[in-house]
């Protein structure tokens, strides 16, 4: 095959190029791509050593071009390879079902866009469920979920859902894609795009130092190699099928970027410096980021849908963080299984919307075996804050969260006490932590509200415990059956929900205790209880309350014993706790239970808003006291 080499601007390409010739691209020379080539057309090796390689669809109704198979692109320092098309016009809603708009090509897209309403110039991304079912994503009753189109391969008509399965176009709404597409294609069938399943087999496109730049365009089928890219700004583009973005990127810029298809990722990718601002960035497929980045946000991914063919004991999750660093994802809504954390730090993932199935229907994995919504491995500084629940979510799976070996995990903000996620029918454990697996510290779990759940927290804490620092539950609210720990290093819970957990009566003598005194649990709509353990505060800065020792003899202290206990061996030796505090939600007490072995006198004093009142009280008389539900107490403990 002959070779087209370039030093001066070319762009007469539909009348003199060969199918599968070979381009070469030097001197700052523009080769210029703006007409369609002629039918089973297609292009082979191009090189791009200085210069730049223009598709430019901003002329012309609509573009289609093919590249060989085996062939690739490749696009040095000085090189830039561009695509720029514009929107085209599908039609207009009519706001019925099943409706049908024809498309000007028949390789497959990732998305369209639809208004909003009628002339409100917004649009939202409806994306290709390509071999998943309009029955997958709901329809309108799931929102934004059911955002949904439907192209079947080498049709040119593209259709839309029922509103029951699949949502329908609001009446009057425009809907539009991009006028131009770039695939690969089997050399044998020329014009028709590549859907083979080896990544070697198809297109390839690297940039060892060169720049890519693409704006309103389809990529279908087509291997993406940037290693060494110098830049990647892709913006308002539809990557399909299993194309992938691997290399070392600096920077990279992604801007409504939509994924499609069953194996759609970005790996292995090193970032010094980056910042993602990625739109709608996945759609029906699965979604993994390799990157050694030191900033990144992804906002605003819907429909991120995992492939269906998992086996049994696969784990397969919908957004994988490989050795992540400094990573936010917000405002996004996760079909299927949720996020895969693995050598990763400092990951904030807010504003979540969630499902695991549409109308009670499994999207992925069986009841009985899969994954979670967060699983979190050897990680630190993790942060989910803002979950929300989809309708019709089930959660058959094995549990909400799963972690080992993590330093540092914040959930905070799921639900609310009056809207509380429910899980309807399949009950399901909220923390699963496999036992032996390393260091826990620093847990805080925040303003949780679940129903139908299940969980046993002590298996939590049973675990951890060992070598556990900072764990912290405040206002958990999961159910009245779950066993909370009330042991553990500098450990607090306010507002809990269940049952304290004792072993035979009192703490494990092997576990450390420093700094955990109070908790108060709800352990009914109408009861609950207000502990304290007579533990050694480790820093001022991280009890839960400040004490007083006064021993009679300075020679013969009191004694910790690490397990929730104190020793007052002399007469007139007095220990005092004061909670830091007001607990909330009580009107009075029922009663008090002691744990003494010997003749002591346990007195009290309450502040209910005015602070203490300084009269020391015993404490069979607390239940004579009423307190405010809204405006809480303090109390100390004096011994």
């Amino acid at each position: 095959m002959p070779t087209i080499t370039t030093d001066t601007n070319y762009t007469d390409i539909a009348a003199t190029y060969v199918s599968g010739e070979t381009i070469d691209i030097n001197n700052g020379a523009i080769f210029t791509i703006n007409t369609q080539p002629a039918s089973g057309v297609y292009f082979g090796d191009i090189n791009i050593n200085e210069g730049k390689f223009l598709i430019d669809g901003t002329n012309v109704v609509s573009l289609q071009l093919f590249f060989e198979d085996y062939k690739r692109m490749l696009c040095y320092r000085l090189g830039e390879f561009k695509i720029t098309g514009k929107y085209y016009e599908l039609g207009v809603s009519d706001g019925t079902a099943n409706q049908t708009f024809n498309l000007p090509f028949s390789s497959l897209i990732s998305h369209c866009e639809v208004e909003t309403g009628v002339g409100t110039g917004v649009y939202e991304v409806w994306g290709n469920l390509l071999d998943l079912d309009f029955s997958e994503v709901g329809g309108n009753s799931m929102g934004v979920m059911g955002y949904a189109c439907k192209q079947t391969e080498g049709s040119s008509s593209l259709l839309f859902g029922d509103g029951i399965n699949g949502s329908i176009p609001p009446n009057g709404a425009k809907i539009r894609i991009y006028n131009l597409l770039v695939a690969s294609t089997d050399p044998n069938i020329p014009g028709v795009q590549s859907i083979q399943g080896n990544e070697s087999d198809r297109y390839e496109m690297e940039a060892p130092g060169g720049t890519f730049d693409f704006f309103n365009v389809y990529i279908s089928y087509t291997y993406l190699d940037l290693l060494f890219s110098y830049a990647l700004p892709i913006n308002d583009t539809g990557i399909i099928g299993e194309a992938r973005i691997t290399g070392v990127i600096l920077p990279l810029s992604f801007n409504k970027v939509v994924f499609a298809g069953l194996g759609s990722l970005v790996e292995d990718i090193q970032i010094s410096t980056c910042v993602l601002d990625w739109v709608d960035c996945v759609k029906f497929g699965k979604f993994e980021l390799s990157l050694q980045s030191t900033s990144g946000v992804i906002t605003g991914g819907r429909y991120v849908v995992v492939d269906r063919l998992i086996q049994v004991w696969d784990v397969h999750y919908v957004i994988r963080f490989q050795f992540c660093q400094n990573f936010t994802i917000d405002s996004s809504y996760i079909l299927g299984h949720g996020f895969y954390l693995g050598s990763s730090s400092d990951i904030y993932i807010n504003n979540i919307f969630f499902s695991d199935s549409v109308n009670g229907v499994y999207i992925s994995e069986s009841q009985t075996r899969g994954g979670s919504f967060l699983y979190i491995e050897s990680s630190a500084n993790i942060s989910v804050s803002n979950l929300r629940v989809l309708p019709y979510s089930t959660f058959g799976r094995v549990s909400l969260v799963q972690a080992i070996r993590i330093r540092g995990l914040e959930l905070k903000n799921w639900g609310s006490f009056s809207a509380p996620l429910d899980f309807l029918s399949q009950p399901t454990k909220f923390f699963e932590t496999p036992y032996f697996q390393g260091i826990w510290e620093d847990i805080s779990i925040k303003e949780v509200f679940c129903e139908n759940t299940f969980l046993n927290l002590s298996q939590f804490a049973l675990v951890v415990s060992p070598v556990q620092n900072f764990i912290e539950i405040e206002n958990l609210r999961i159910g009245y059956d779950f066993e909370l720990p009330v042991f553990g290093n500098n450990q607090i819970i306010k507002g809990g929900q269940g049952k304290a957990v004792f072993d035979n009566g009192g703490i494990p003598t092997n576990f450390e205790l420093n700094g955990t005194h109070f908790y108060d649990i709800f352990d009914s709509d109408t009861t609950g209880a207000i502990g304290i353990l007579f533990t050694e505060k480790s820093d001022a800065a991280l009890s839960q309350s400040a004490f007083v020792a006064i021993p009679a003899n300075p020679e013969n202290p009191i004694v910790f014993n690490g397990a929730g206990r104190v020793y007052l061996k002399q007469v007139g030796d007095s220990i005092t706790y004061t909670r830091s505090y007001f607990v909330l939600g009580y009107s009075g007490f029922s009663g008090h239970s002691i744990s003494s072995s010997g003749s002591f006198t346990i007195e009290y004093d309450l502040d209910t808003g005015n602070g203490f009142s300084g009269i020391w009280k015993d404490i069979s008389n607390i239940i004579n006291e009423t307190v405010s539900p809204t405006g809480g107490f303090k109390d100390k403990i004096s011994c």
